[in-house]
């Protein structure tokens, strides 16, 4: 349990192949994220729901809030929200390495 991320917000593009596929892709990052953080069985739910608006923004916080509360960081429910909404990229990328710090899940790409 630390209390912070590992990975800062600003630090995606330590992992400029993430930082590539998440950019341009991010259901990818998200999904493999999801699966990390939910389970497989939440694998297509999770990518599909990024296409419906506010269903996409309650999966990232959602999933966020999982991560947070397993990893023990301090990070409020409304920091959460304003991440994901500002900062959705940034935020994903912070979120799968923070879940996946080898970044195996993404060598498979």
């Amino acid at each position: 349990m630390s209390g912070s991320w590992s990975n800062g917000l600003c630090g995606c593009f330590s992992d400029f192949k993430l930082c590539i596929i998440t950019y341009f892709c991010p259901c990818i990052t998200f999904m493999n994220t999801a699966v990390k953080v939910h389970g497989d069985d939440s694998k297509i739910k999770y990518c599909l729901a990024l296409f419906v608006p506010l269903l996409g923004l309650y999966c990232l916080c959602n999933t966020r809030r999982v991560t947070v509360e397993q990893k023990g960081i301090d990070e409020s429910a409304i920091v959460s929200l304003l991440l994901v909404w500002f900062c959705g990229v940034c935020a994903l990328i912070q979120q799968a390495r923070e879940v996946d710090p080898s970044g195996s899940s993404m060598a498979r790409e």
